[in-house]
Formats: structure tokens, C-alpha cells, sequence
């Protein structure tokens, strides 16, 4: 089976051949450009399109001998001064059918006629947001907890730290949790949490050909290695090929505090290429570990593997039309876990997600996912009553659809069955919504959601209406009924109706609020959710 992993990530990588690769930077920004510090001479010819490392991509209008003018398309991330592209240079001129278009003067900057003067360092920014969360609910159900909570997210990047290629991520959030609880006497009890989902320094000078990082970190080339604090560290080789190691503690998963008595690393290498056109491929294949010391000296086990897996990811993208995901791991069995699985190698995981655009006004997507239980140091020693990892499979059919008077209509269909005990869930929904004006603009949307599961059977719907009263201010109110019938006929309803108002206070502030009524035999009470945005 790895022969066979290592020959479809080979072929994969195989069709992805592009020309040599050069980098340029971003010089200069106004209001109706972006400018760079490349031009004809760099092999860059108006209609190519050049990539942001940080993510997105511009696209050329202009170009000079030594600079070139851009546009933002769509999707991409702010764009500054100092942010480093990378492009495919055109082939030599006596190759070209169509001669380069130069710039008209008043296109450029005068000083970006010639080459760019070398700049001491990156320009130094920092950007963004802030979310402050007020969610109460008071029930006048029994059998539901009164609470009040409290929570705050954070995201904040830095660039260009110290006048160095130095960024700087970090995301967390804070929840404080007071909830009414009868202790027979009466009384309440509290809960405070912290959790840091990143918060990484990068460092990636020159080109990027290099890229070190310290912190607790994520990368989008593991999706499924999850967080880890520790480092990380890559390199590229030729124009698309990078290797890299990465490990740390494990972070924990109840409240994410650091734990270095649990490990994780792996050893990856990566291609990242262009394809004829505006096809892309990028790929990842890695071995990963995780590993437990302490938990292998309570349980006195001879080794300390809690688990180790070879981790495949491939994505190609067709332009627009269509994108392709696929994920997988195959765990490599030693020790203790070939003893009690008898295998060397088992398939534990697998999904593929495509979505393809048939035009303007139809798409679809479907995606399949498997996995089988896996049996960690920590869960070894569990019977089988108590661990519920059933091995399971399922997949999921969606389309969507640009209707007359514009409607638009989504329906997704899916399936999920569980493997020993053969039982299968069923789930349809679908949303239809529009805009129209009356006096302002109106927008509605209903959902509809059915599901045929094991245990019982669920019916949702709602209609939701907005209205836009100024450009920064609109008003809505939603309203929505729940049904549950259990295999034993009991029958479980809950009724909400809901006003909400979203309103832009400043250029950088929000505010997003809801009063909620639901009555019923489930989650009874009034709920009142506030947030405050604030984004530089």
C-alpha cells in the first residue's frame, strides 16, 4: 500500500510541470493600482498572474521594463508594501507572438520608471480584529440551565517586525461561564477559559525559500496533524518542491494548555506547481507521531508510540471551474498496536471533496469520508462499552442554482452508515433565498432540514427576512419550528421566533445583535446575544 501511496503522489506530482519560478515584491499602492517591483525584463507580460505568498493574487494591466501595475482580484488578502509574489517568467521575446504593452506615463509612478531603489527593510504593519461577545439565556424549562457568558476572540498579524521578513500570528479566545445550577441550597457555578489556537513569530528571509516558525502553530500543508507548540521548519528545492520537519508538545485538548509530556512531530515534503493555464496542484506527503511519556509510565507499556501515520493531502484547481481536495492516513502499526491489531498498515481515514461550476447559475459538489476507530495510549486500556469510535462512512450530494426574479436555490442529500452495527442516517436540506426591494432592499431566506437517524427522526425549518434601512444599518426578524420523534414515539418539539440587527457604527466598528423567544419541550427561554467588532 505505500508503494501505491508513494506511485499516485508521484504521478500527481508528475503532471505538474511549470517554468522556472522568480519572485518580485509589492513597491507601491494607490487607489486604483498595485505596483511591483518587476517588469518585461523580469519575463512578466500584461495578463499574468501573479501570486501573493501571504495568499490571493493579482493580476497584470501595465508593465515597464522594471515595474508593472496590478489589480487585486477578487478574494485576495490586503496587500502592502514589502509583500513578496511569485510568478512564472514569460518565455524570451523572439518567443512571444504579441509584444509587450508598456505602461502609459501617467500609469507609473515617475519613480518606478526605473528600477525600484533597494528599501533598508519590509514596512512595518499590524492589522486586526477584535470580537467581544455578550450571551445570556434565561429558561423557563426545568430541565435547562440558566447561564450567562461572557467571550472575547482575537486575531492579530503583525509584518515586517524589526525591519526584518518577522510576522507575527496569533489567535485566542476567552469564555467566562456563570451558570445557574440547583445545588439544593441554591447557587451558581463558574467556569473560565482560555484557548490559543495560534500564535506564531515567521521567519522567511529573501526570497522564502526558507521559512522558520516558533510558537503554538498550525499548518494548512497537515490539516490533519492539528495544533502543536514546538517549531517548525522548511525549504525549498527547484521551482515547486519543499521539505520540512516539524514538533512540539501536544497541546491539550480539553482547555489547550502546553503539554510537552505528549509529542508530536513529522517529516514532510510538499509540491506546489502550476499547470497549463490557471490549473494548480499542491500536494503533501508525511509521516507523523504522537508520543506519551507520562501516560506510558502510568500504564507501564514497553515503548512510548501512541500513534504514527503516513498523511497524504492533494488539491488541484481547475480555474474556477473546478477544485479538487483529498485527504487520507494509513497508520503504521508497531509495537503494542501491531500486537493487539495484527496489521502493519490500516487505512484509518479518507476524504474527497469536489465542486465543480457547470456555469453562471448551476453548480454542485459532493464529497465521501471514512474512518476506522484508532486506539491511542490513552484509550488502550478502555473496554468496548466505553469506547465509541465506531468505524463509519458516509457522503454527501449538493447543487446549487441561480433561479429567475433572483432566487437562489441550494439542496444537499446524504448518508452515513456505521460499520458494526450496520445502521444508517439519512439527511436532506435545503435553502432557498432572494433579494427584492419594496420600499428597501429586503433579503429572505428559508431552510428546510430533514433527518432519518438512528435513534430518532428530526424535521427544522425557518424563514429568515432582513431589511437594509441605510447602508450601514438593517433590521431582520426569523422565526422556526423543531420536531424530534425518538423510536419510542416520544415526541419532542421546540417553536423560536427571533429579532436581530446588524449595524456598522464606524469605519472599523460593529455591532450584531438578537433577542431570541423559544417555547417547547426543548431549550425553553429567552436568549440574548450581543457582539462588538472592531477591525484595523
Amino acid at each position: 500500500m505505500v508503494k501505491s501511496l508513494l506511485l499516485l503522489w508521484a504521478l500527481l506530482g508528475a503532471v505538474t510541470e511549470a517554468g522556472a519560478e522568480s519572485f518580485a515584491k509589492v513597491s507601491y499602492l494607490s487607489q486604483e493600482a498595485v505596483y511591483v517591483d518587476a517588469g518585461s525584463e523580469a519575463g512578466i507580460a500584461v495578463g499574468d498572474t501573479l501570486e501573493l505568498l501571504r495568499g490571493g493574487a493579482l493580476v497584470v494591466e501595465y508593465v515597464a521594463g522594471h515595474s508593472a501595475a496590478c489589480r487585486l482580484l477578487d478574494g485576495a488578502v490586503a496587500v502592502k508594501p514589502g509583500d513578496r509574489l511569485r510568478f512564472t517568467p514569460a518565455p524570451p521575446a523572439e518567443d512571444v507572438a504579441e509584444p509587450v504593452t508598456e505602461a502609459p506615463a501617467e500609469a507609473l509612478p515617475a519613480s518606478l520608471g526605473t528600477a525600484a531603489a533597494p528599501e533598508s527593510g519590509p514596512r512595518s504593519e499590524t492589522r486586526g480584529k477584535v470580537d467581544l461577545y455578550w450571551l445570556s439565556l434565561s429558561a423557563t424549562d426545568a430541565d435547562v440551565t440558566s447561564y450567562q457568558q461572557p467571550s472575547a476572540s482575537i486575531r492579530l498579524e503583525s509584518s515586517g517586525l524589526f525591519g526584518r521578513e518577522i510576522d507575527l500570528l496569533v489567535r485566542m479566545c476567552s469564555k467566562y461561564s456563570r451558570r445557574e445550577r440547583d445545588l439544593g441550597l441554591g447557587g451558581y457555578s463558574t467556569d473560565w477559559r482560555q484557548r490559543v489556537c495560534e500564535a506564531a513569530l515567521t521567519y522567511a528571509p529573501g526570497d522564502g525559500s526558507t521559512t522558520f516558525r516558533l510558537g503554538r502553530l498550525f499548518s494548512p500543508r497537515l490539516r490533519g496533524f492539528g495544533n502543536w507548540d514546538g517549531l517548525y521548519l522548511d525549504h525549498r528545492f527547484g521551482e515547486r518542491w519543499r521539505v520540512g520537519i516539524l514538533g512540539g508538545g501536544a497541546p491539550d485538548l480539553t482547555d489547550g494548555s502546553v503539554r510537552f509530556d505528549q509529542q508530536k512531530g513529522a517529516a514532510f515534503v510538499a509540491c506546489d506547481a502550476g499547470v497549463m493555464g490557471r490549473t494548480r496542484y499542491r500536494g503533501t506527503l508525511a509521516v507523523t507521531g504522537n508520543y506519551e511519556d507520562g501516560t506510558v509510565e502510568r500504564l507501564g507499556v514497553d515503548g512510548i508510540i501512541s500513534r504514527e501515520y503516513l498523511y497524504l493531502q492533494n488539491d488541484i484547481w481547475f480555474g474556477r471551474r473546478l477544485d479538487l481536495h483529498q485527504d487520507m492516513m494509513v497508520d503504521l502499526l508497531r509495537d503494542w498496536r501491531h500486537e493487539e491489531g495484527g496489521d502493519r498498515l490500516k487505512l484509518t481515514s479518507f476524504y474527497f471533496h469536489a465542486r465543480y461550476l457547470v456555469n453562471d447559475w448551476l453548480w454542485l459538489s459532493g464529497c465521501y469520508d471514512r474512518h476506522e476507530h484508532v486506539r491511542l495510549i490513552d484509550t488502550r486500556e478502555l473496554p468496548d462499552s466505553l469506547f465509541f469510535d465506531e468505524g463509519q462512512g458516509g457522503g454527501r450530494l449538493e447543487a446549487g442554482v441561480r433561479l429567475p426574479l433572483s432566487l437562489r436555490l441550494t439542496t444537499a442529500y446524504g448518508v452515513r452508515k456505521l460499520d458494526e452495527s450496520g445502521s444508517e442516517s439519512y439527511f436532506l436540506h435545503t435553502t432557498l433565498g432572494s433579494q427584492f426591494r419594496i420600499w428597501r432592499p429586503l433579503d429572505w431566506r428559508a431552510d428546510y432540514a430533514w433527518s432519518d437517524g438512528v435513534d430518532s427522526d428530526a424535521s427544522a425549518g425557518m424563514l429568515d427576512l432582513w431589511l437594509r434601512l441605510t447602508p450601514t444599518f438593517t433590521l431582520g426578524a426569523a422565526g422556526g419550528m423543531e420536531r424530534n420523534t425518538s423510536l419510542l414515539g416520544t415526541d419532542l418539539d421546540r417553536d423560536w421566533e427571533r429579532l436581530h440587527t446588524t449595524w456598522v457604527v464606524a469605519r472599523h466598528v460593529d455591532l450584531y445583535a438578537s433577542f431570541t423567544h423559544a417555547s417547547g419541550d426543548i431549550g425553553a427561554g429567552d436568549e440574548v446575544l450581543a457582539r462588538l467588532g472592531y477591525r484595523w
